[in-house]
């Protein structure tokens, strides 16, 4: 789980939402938005319209979470980041998943080198 202090609250959700476009892909849409911080803060929006379930939403937040715990060092610090995963990534394997969406921050430039 990734600690409360990197995960954003619904108020700064809302501020990055309306502050900043989102920068399309195949399988996740970002938005990323500069807070000067020494951390980057992230947020996982999933609709019911990607999947129906709540369970099954709830799981694919646990794994993007999971993701982003694990590549906390290869991610650059300063950044207020929301996920927000489209349809496509339904039937992905959790390496599936971890490589595409490490891929979509890497074309973001949101990657450290």
């Amino acid at each position: 789980m990734l600690p409360k202090k990197l995960r954003l609250s619904g108020r700064e959700i809302k501020k990055t939402l309306k502050e900043k476009p989102v920068e399309r892909g195949e399988y996740f849409n970002l938005r990323y938005l500069l807070n000067n911080k020494k951390i980057s803060r992230f947020g996982v929006i999933i609709s019911h319209l990607v999947l129906k379930k709540a369970v099954e939403r709830n799981h694919l937040k646990r794994q993007i979470l999971e993701i982003i715990a694990a590549s906390l060092s290869k991610i650059k610090t300063g950044y207020d980041i929301i996920i927000v995963p489209l349809k496509s990534v339904e039937k992905l394997k959790f390496h599936q998943l971890n490589l595409l969406l490490l891929e979509q921050l890497k074309i973001n430039n949101l990657l450290n080198e």
